[in-house]
């Protein structure tokens, strides 16, 4: 009789690291947050009449997780336009006080964000395609989504 009890616990043990162990493997098969670009409405818009140069993105959350806060950072692979930006690569979103800007993206959302700057045309717009690439940041740092700005019209 005592035997057949210890097996019995036996199993049930075993039974309940099972239960622990998929509870577990469930858990880390959850929906995971996903932040994207959306191409076709990020773009460059020279406003060549104003002598600007603004960077107008949109993010997209197409998960069900709303996001935490997240930033955005513009990196420039061009000296000659970071010195006419005033700007050194990579540079923050920034709010009018200075500081840092951050937002969320509801859950199946978006989020768009422009950034102008004082440009004087020099040379024909579509050399700025690919000198500007944007990146969504999270809060510890990590960068969710990357794109290069291929797009550019004018005003």
């Amino acid at each position: 009789m005592e035997a057949q009890m210890n097996i019995q616990a036996k199993i049930r043990s075993k039974v309940k690291w099972f239960f622990v162990l998929f509870i577990f493997l469930l858990a880390g098969c959850g929906p995971s947050l996903e932040i994207t670009i959306d191409e076709e409405a990020t773009r460059l818009i020279v406003d060549e009449e104003r002598s600007l140069l603004t960077i107008y993105t949109r993010f997209e959350n197409p998960t069900a997780i709303p996001s935490g806060p997240l930033s955005v950072q513009f990196h420039i692979n061009d000296e000659n336009l970071l010195d006419q930006l005033d700007q050194e690569s990579p540079f923050a979103f920034m709010d009018r006080e200075g500081n840092l800007e951050t937002f969320d993206i509801k859950p199946n959302g978006s989020y768009f964000i422009s950034e102008s700057f004082a440009y004087q045309v020099e040379e024909p717009i579509d050399e700025l395609q690919g000198l500007i690439e944007v990146a969504v940041i999270d809060e510890s740092e990590t960068e969710l989504a990357r794109m290069t700005v291929n797009q550019v019209t004018t005003e």
